[in-house]
């Protein structure tokens, strides 16, 4: 039996039927050994290894180690993910994952798109190419705010054999019961936005009532006199909001005051 065969078979006693294309393993947790399961790679590696072979055969049982890609993100540019970084080095020593790469994400919103999150992007490359087994990140809230986000996040990451790992709240998918409460987590942070969401409207309503004026101060007419002079002389509306720093809109909007009662100007709607 050559060396590439016999550890096919071995991998397969330990249970590893189909393997990704390229994991790494610890044999009875003293050496580990980077295997390519490609046919046309395996026998070249074993016959380098005999000693692995050795020891495999001989060891009571085979531990894949996981390869952890860490998630960190803040918000503003004020704070930091120093401690986020270090309690994950932590949980990955600890645990016997590898850290193969640390993304980040510093100043920036979770509830911006993942094209606005060139670390969260780089991470979802990473798993997509199945360079990591492991998603590790502080909280749940560090990763986005939405449930759609959130479930798309983890059935997008499962379907490439990895798993995800929060700290805060003490989840591991690589558990049923893990699975299980992320999706309680993610539902009760959804139901949690949406409260905020109803009390924002529910005062806005009340502010409503009492005749508050909600939105941006009205501008001083005095303030659009530079504006009037400059279409009374035929400027653009672009020209003219250039020049004087208003909007297209607010330009366009003076243009129209400025029309007799029940005249449309062609002008003013294609500029």
């Amino acid at each position: 039996m050559n060396n590439g065969t016999r550890l096919i078979e071995l991998l397969q006693h330990h249970g590893f039927e189909e393997a990704p294309p390229q994991h790494h393993f610890a044999d009875g947790g003293h050496d580990i050994l980077e295997v390519w399961f490609s046919r046309s790679h395996v026998h070249t590696i074993a016959r380098g290894h005999q000693h692995f072979l050795d020891a495999l055969e001989n060891c009571g049982s085979l531990t894949p180690v996981k390869r952890a890609g860490i998630y960190l993100r803040v918000s503003t540019d004020q704070q930091t993910t120093e401690n986020q970084l270090r309690i994950l080095n932590e949980v990955a020593e600890r645990s016997g994952w590898t850290i193969v790469q640390v993304f980040e994400d510093a100043g920036i919103s979770g509830a911006k798109s993942r094209d606005k999150r060139p670390g969260f992007d780089a991470l979802m490359k990473a798993v997509h190419r199945r360079e990591v087994d492991m998603v590790a990140a502080f909280a749940v809230d560090r990763l986005g705010r939405s449930l759609p986000d959130l479930v798309a996040f983890l059935s997008d990451i499962q379907a490439r054999g990895c798993d995800l790992y929060l700290h805060q709240q003490a989840v591991d998918t690589s558990t049923p019961s893990g699975r299980m409460l992320f999706q309680m987590l993610a539902v009760f942070a959804e139901f949690e936005r949406a409260i905020i969401t109803t009390r924002i409207n529910a005062g806005l309503d009340r502010a409503r009532a009492k005749g508050t004026r909600l939105g941006r101060p009205a501008i001083a007419p005095i303030d659009l006199k530079p504006v009037r002079d400059r279409l009374n002389r035929g400027q653009s509306i672009r020209t003219i909001a250039k020049a004087t720093g208003f909007s297209t809109a607010t330009v366009q909007r003076v243009k129209r005051s400025m029309a007799p009662a029940g005249q449309t100007d062609a002008a003013t709607v294609a500029a």
